[in-house]
C-alpha cells in the first residue's frame, strides 16, 4: 500500500495527506456532528458533546497533518486535557472516545473526501458504521453499561 504522494515524507517531512486533512476542516461541522452521534448517551445535550468534541477533532486533522512523530508539545496538549477532565469529575472514558471516535470518522471522511465532496453526504452506510463502532459497540456491552 502506497501511503505517500509524489513526494518523500523523508525528503518534505509532512504527509502527503497533510493538505486533505487540512480540507476536511472546512466540514468541520459534519465531522464533530459524526463524533457526537457515536458518542453521546441518551441522557446528554448534543450541543454540550459537541462542545467537548470539536477540540478532539481540530486536534485530530491538524496533527495528523504535521510531520511525524507527533511533537512533544502535541502530547502535553492531551495530557494536559486528561488532567482537566480528571479534575472536572469527566470520566476518562468519555476523553477516549471522543479521540477514538474522531479517528474512526476522519479516517472515513479522508477517504470519502479523497473521491470528491460531493460523496460525503453519499457515503456508505459501512463507513459510518465504523465511524460509529467502537464506543457503540462499548455502550451496549452490560460492563459498560454497569460500571
Amino acid at each position: 500500500m502506497r501511503q505517500y504522494g509524489d513526494t518523500n515524507p523523508a525528503q518534505s517531512g509532512v504527509p502527503s495527506y497533510a493538505a486533505l486533512l487540512l480540507r476536511l476542516r472546512e466540514r468541520i461541522g459534519d465531522l464533530v456532528d459524526e463524533v457526537v452521534r457515536d458518542v453521546a448517551g441518551p441522557d446528554d445535550v448534543p450541543s454540550d458533546v459537541a462542545h467537548a468534541v470539536r477540540p478532539a477533532v481540530l486536534w485530530t486533522l491538524e496533527t495528523l497533518a504535521e510531520p511525524p512523530p507527533i511533537a512533544a508539545s502535541r502530547l502535553d496538549e492531551l495530557r494536559d486535557e486528561g488532567r482537566r477532565a480528571a479534575a472536572d469529575g469527566e470520566p476518562l472514558q468519555a476523553v477516549l472516545d471522543r479521540y477514538l471516535s474522531t479517528g474512526w470518522v476522519v479516517a472515513g471522511a479522508r477517504g470519502v473526501a479523497a473521491r470528491g465532496a460531493a460523496a460525503w453526504s453519499a457515503r456508505p452506510a459501512c463507513v459510518r458504521r465504523a465511524a460509529r463502532g467502537a464506543p457503540a459497540a462499548r455502550r451496549a456491552a452490560p460492563a459498560y453499561r454497569t460500571g
